[in-house]
């Protein structure tokens, strides 16, 4: 119960304020329990009649610490007070020796304990200026107790003498007793701020050691990816070189469009690659805008018509006409280009795709993209839109396909603050569900 009371009583002193240093939250305790002891001082004085000087002093240091406070907690200005206060207090101190009896009274016990928080809260560079000025002063004092006694104020009787100790020995006593539970205290919240940090870093640096692992995995499932298109565009140049006059037109028709389907497939993943890596770094500017749904879909399934009408597929678009969303359009044309271009690869001919609303509110719409597909069992389900994990297969026409597409849907999806998931069957087709934001 005490405990907790010490631990309210800092929290009151220094209003949480834990972006300060230790030295600097030590200093802000100290000037408000001056301020505090200095008024109990000024009044202990005036009540057993000590001399005029030796309570007009205390009360200019008072009036100086209420200065320095509201620089703190108003201007937010600490640094340049630290020091000088320090130094104040030491001269305040040494004067007020001379006119409260001198060795007699208890104020070089004071003077020893101002020392010692003053050497913790300074600036190192100035610490050893601070012990030289404690020497200095005290010296003076002691030399004039030798040879100047008739220049201090003695007190009047006894019970002035004891007065003042009583009062000094209980001030340097809660101050010691104050000062020892702050260092406890901020010591064990330093500590657990050291602990949490390394707890931090260790997760940190284990995430990223996972990150690269997998990048490495992904950027060699991507470059295997890479090498069999080439291998087949290399292969009909070869080919075309080697016997371009003995080949029929029909052959170098056939040549000319494998060619050109393999350098638009590696377009295709080159330019995802190249949009997911700008994505990983950051560099991909993220701009919303109002969208209508039904339009961007359409764009996608206008491209899309030679090869849906290669395979003799479907696709329709249900998105209603005035349906409005809140995206960025370039993201959510990449997203809708590869769902489609994806459903389409995977549905065999005669197949059927279909781009329409699963929900509408005020706060989301929920749009999918359902093919009558080959689907995809359980197992293959699970590493969807998993870095480390190889996803691409053939489509039914022996298209090429690397699951980058989908990792970059996923990325961009959650870049709006939507989700994306999928529902399949084998043989009986794949279904790709994304949530957005409506307009807000």
């Amino acid at each position: 119960m005490f405990k907790n009371k010490i631990e309210s009583f800092m929290n009151s002193i220094f209003k949480n304020e834990f972006d300060l240093s230790l030295e600097r939250r030590l200093f802000l305790s100290s000037v408000i329990i001056g301020i505090l002891t200095l008024i109990i001082g000024i009044i202990v004085n005036i009540i057993v009649h000590t001399s005029f000087i030796a309570t007009v002093i205390p009360f200019v240091l008072l009036c100086y610490l209420t200065v320095v406070l509201y620089f703190i907690r108003v201007k937010k200005i600490i640094n340049v007070f630290i020091t000088p206060t320090v130094i104040l207090a030491q001269i305040g101190i040494s004067v007020v020796w001379i006119f409260n009896g001198g060795i007699v009274g208890s104020n070089t016990l004071v003077a020893v304990f101002t020392l010692i928080v003053g050497l913790i809260i300074v600036p190192s560079q100035n610490k050893k200026y601070v012990l030289l000025l404690f020497l200095i002063l005290q010296s003076i004092d002691f030399l004039i107790q030798i040879y100047r006694p008739d220049l201090i104020i003695k007190f009047i009787n006894e019970k002035e003498h004891i007065t003042d100790t009583i009062f000094t020995t209980a001030y340097i006593s809660i101050m010691l007793f104050l000062i020892v539970n702050f260092l406890h205290y901020h010591y064990t919240i330093e500590r657990q701020k050291v602990e949490e940090g390394a707890m931090r870093l260790y997760e940190l640096n284990f995430k990223l050691k996972e990150t690269n692992i997998n990048k490495d995995k992904f950027f060699s499932i991507i470059s295997h990816d890479l090498k069999s298109p080439f291998s087949g565009f290399l292969g009909l140049t070869k080919i075309m070189r080697e016997g371009l006059y003995e080949l029929s037109k029909e052959e170098l028709e056939l040549y000319i469009k494998l060619m050109n389907e393999s350098a638009n497939n590696l377009y295709d993943l080159l330019s995802n690659l190249l949009e997911w890596s700008m994505m990983q770094k950051g560099a991909t500017s993220y701009n919303p805008e109002i969208c209508t749904l039904n339009i961007l879909v359409q764009v996608v399934i206008d491209f899309q018509s030679e090869v849906t009408k290669q395979k003799n597929i479907e696709l329709v678009n249900l998105i209603p006409e005035d349906l409005q969303l809140s995206a960025d359009k370039p993201m959510l044309s990449t997203v809708l280009r590869n769902l489609i271009s994806n459903a389409i690869k995977f549905t065999p001919r005669g197949g059927k795709v279909i781009v329409g609303i699963f929900e509408s509110t005020t706060e989301n719409i929920c749009f999918f993209v359902k093919d009558s597909g080959i689907g995809m069992d359980s197992e293959m389900l699970s590493k969807m839109f998993k870095i480390n994990e190889r996803t691409s297969r053939p489509g039914t026409e022996k298209e090429p396909s690397t699951g980058l597409g989908l990792l970059l849907c996923k990325d961009f999806i959650e870049k709006h603050n939507g989700k994306i998931w999928i529902e399949s069957e084998v043989d009986k087709g794949t279904t790709f569900y994304v949530s957005l934001p409506s307009i807000s």
